[in-house]
C-alpha cells in the first residue's frame, strides 16, 4: 500500500534567486517524490537536500539524478532517499517566477 504526502507549492522567485527555489518541507521523510515542472527557461533541473531545514543543502546524488535539459511542462518521479527538506536548482537563470509542485510518497 502506497502512502502519499500533501502537494507542496515551491515557487522560484526570479527577483530573489533566478536559479534556486527556497527550501520546501515535504512534511515527512520520503523515499520518492513526484514533481510537476512548469514551463521554464531551458535548463537541467536538480535537487538539493538536507536532513533538517537549517542545515547546509547538498546536491542529491550524481548526474543520474539530474532531469535532462528541457523547457519543462511535464511531471516526473524522483528517488528522494528519505529526505524531507528540498530545494530545486536549475542550471540556467529563469526569466520569470516559476511554480513547481511536489509531494513525497513511499511504497
Amino acid at each position: 500500500m502506497s502512502l502519499y504526502g500533501e502537494w507542496k507549492t515551491i515557487t522560484l522567485v526570479q527577483a530573489t534567486d533566478d536559479d534556486l527555489t527556497p527550501a520546501c518541507d515535504l512534511g515527512n521523510s520520503w523515499e520518492y517524490m513526484q514533481l510537476v515542472i512548469p514551463a521554464i527557461t531551458a535548463s537541467t533541473i536538480g535537487l538539493l537536500v538536507a536532513r533538517k531545514s537549517a542545515e547546509t543543502y547538498q546536491t542529491l546524488g550524481d548526474s543520474s539524478n539530474v532531469i535532462a535539459s528541457s523547457s519543462g511542462g511535464f511531471s516526473t518521479t524522483l528517488q528522494l532517499g528519505g529526505f524531507q527538506f528540498i530545494k530545486i536548482k536549475t542550471s540556467a537563470g529563469q526569466a520569470a517566477d516559476r511554480t513547481f509542485y511536489a509531494r513525497g510518497y513511499r511504497m
